[in-house]
């Protein structure tokens, strides 16, 4: 009875395959470095080929390689099967460590060898671009020709893209790394290292300690992968309720200072009301008033002021003060 091969999806045996055989390594940079245009190499140097208990069960981390050729340039190669939201800024500050590191170890500058990314992932990261296989280097944004430097570049290659294997090198390690292998199932790759991939893979995947902390590897990834969902599901529900605080606090805010504009503006206009309506009869009443000091004015010659008095209905002390003023 078949069984499915141990998938070169999962870091683990990504890195098995190559620490087991750095010509293999050696074999797969070499169709990269040739496809763009850049200088090919005889000899690898693995600088972290061990792969401690620790790191099976551990989390949020990759088992990456990391690689040195013979004329010093430095390689981060890494298989990420699990999509990663930060994974450009991740990816930069790797490449960018890895090569910043040389001065650490008392390197000049013009003697700064090169350095590359060499990443597969195991989902789509451009979906909307049909080519699966990407080259991001320093380069002129307006003269794409124009590069200023050959010394960083990071390889990105989208394995869900790469469903059929022609008789390209390269396209049959894409399709290797891509396909699902079931034991006992021919080669079908014709590139010499790619078949020998398939053979180690195949030993590999009849290891029963090898199979044992694959399966480790895979449930620390899928926990990985968990906590990561629900930690994005509790800072929705923490952003929810913070927002909820902060509306309220900016609605009252807002609506204290509404009905400030609102209430100056009612009392605006019930103030010129009330204005008009006291105005109006403090207006009458001063007119009346002076109507009676005319009556009273025009009686002085011919009345007492008793009598003056009486049909004014003003007081005897006013009907006096007014004799006096005339």
């Amino acid at each position: 009875m078949t069984q499915p091969l141990l998938s070169p999806k999962l870091d683990l045996v990504f890195k098995q395959l190559f620490v087991k055989d750095k010509l293999l390594l050696l074999d797969i940079l070499n169709q990269i470095l040739i496809a763009y245009k850049f200088d090919p190499m005889t000899k690898i140097t693995i600088r972290n080929p061990e792969i401690l208990p620790e790191m099976i069960h551990k989390k949020f981390i990759i088992l990456d390689v990391h690689v040195e050729d013979e004329l010093g340039r430095g390689y981060d190669v890494e298989m990420q099967s699990k999509i990663f939201d930060c994974y450009p800024q991740r990816s930069l500050h790797y490449l960018t460590k890895l090569y910043s590191q040389q001065l650490d170890g008392g390197q000049k500058y013009n003697k700064m060898k090169a350095v590359f990314g060499v990443h597969f992932l195991g989902y789509k990261l451009f979906s909307e671009y049909d080519t699966g296989q990407h080259c991001f280097e320093w380069r002129e944004r307006d003269h794409p020709t124009l590069r200023l430097t050959d010394q960083m570049a990071l390889f990105i290659f989208e394995l869900p893209k790469f469903k059929t294997v022609t008789s390209d090198p390269l396209s049959q390690w894409l399709h290797f790394f891509n396909h699902n292998h079931n034991s006992g199932e021919p080669s079908m790759y014709t590139h010499p290292p790619v078949q020998k991939a398939y053979k180690l893979l195949q030993d590999i995947s009849t290891d029963i300690p090898t199979r044992n902390l694959a399966d480790m590897r895979e449930r620390a990834l899928k926990n990985e992968v968990t906590l990561l969902d629900e930690a994005m599901e509790k800072g929705i529900a923490q952003g929810r309720t913070a927002g909820v605080v902060a509306g309220k606090k900016a609605g009252m805010i807002v609506g204290k200072k509404a009905g400030m504009v609102a209430g100056k503006k009612a009392g605006m206009v019930a103030g010129k009301k009330a204005g008009m309506v006291a105005g109006k009869k403090a207006g009458i009443a001063e007119g009346l008033q002076q109507g009676q000091l005319n009556i009273a004015q025009a009686l002085l010659d011919v009345l007492d002021d008793k009598t003056i008095a009486q049909k004014t209905k003003l007081t005897i002390t006013r009907i006096r003060k007014l004799r006096k003023e005339v």
